[in-house]
Parts: structure tokens; sequence; C-alpha cells
């Protein structure tokens, strides 16, 4: 379903304010020093790629998100609310280290950032037969291979 942007003017605005600073932030919240090539390798190809995103979100004549994408953010913020829980309960994990190393500003830009990726994975899986259940089986599957990798 495509949310129409006279129906809903301001959730347009708000993606595109998002995506905005979300391009910011990683900027700002760029470590002083990486791990190693491969992860400053990651952190530049992910602000090249929102950067790009913003483009073309701003440059399109109608919105390009859709009611899915919303819903598929919700459901990503959730498990990395999960998870960052689970990391203050003691149980170590990336997601509670990378919120505390770069704040929850940056913990939520890095998920957000995803949810167009995660939305099209979904559509291509369910293309192929997949049935399970999107927001308790495929964005946790998607999150830990798809996300963490940016986070460790």
């Amino acid at each position: 379903m495509t949310i129409e942007t006279n129906a809903v003017p301001s959730l347009y605005r708000l993606m595109e304010t998002a995506l905005h600073e979300a391009v910011g932030s990683l900027r700002y919240y760029k470590p002083e020093a990486f791990d190693d090539a491969a992860h400053e390798t990651a952190w530049k190809e992910m602000i090249e790629e929102k950067t790009e995103l913003l483009t073309r979100v701003q440059a399109a004549d109608e919105p390009r998100f859709t009611f899915d994408h919303v819903y598929a953010a919700a459901c990503a913020w959730e498990y990395a609310m999960e998870k960052i829980r689970e990391g203050m309960d003691g149980k170590s994990n990336p997601w509670h280290e990378y919120r505390v190393r770069y704040g929850m500003a940056a913990t939520r830009d890095a998920v957000v950032g995803e949810v167009p990726a995660l939305q099209v994975a979904y559509d291509a899986a369910v293309a192929n037969g997949y049935e399970d259940c999107f927001d308790w089986e495929f964005v946790p599957q998607y999150m830990e291979a798809h996300i963490v990798r940016i986070l460790t």
C-alpha cells in the first residue's frame, strides 16, 4: 500500500527529515579510529548509501516510502530495543555495545537507514515463497544477518 502525499502530508516530510538527520548523525558520530579497514569501508559505504537515498527522496515527485516501510521501521526498532535491553540486563551483544559506544541516535540511524533494504529483502523472500511471520521471524533474521555487520 502506498501512502498518498495529500492524505498524509507530514509523513513524507518526516521520512525526508529522518534521512537527512541520519546522514548528519553518521558524519557527526564518526569514530575517531576504526578497528580495521573493513569497518571504515562499511562506515563510508553506509554514508554514501544514505546520502544517495536522501537525494532520491528529495528529488522525487511523490513519496517513495510506503506504509510497509513505516511498519518495517517500527518492527526493526522494536527488535533493536529488545536487544539493547538484553545488553542492559547483562547479556552483552553488539546492539548494546554499539549504543554504549556511539549513543542511541546513531543506533537508531543505523536501524532506520536499513529499512528500505529490509523491505526489498522481504518482498523478494515472499516472491520466492517465504511464508513465515514478518515481525517475529523475518526481521530478527535480517537484522542479525545484515545490520550486526555494521555494528561490529
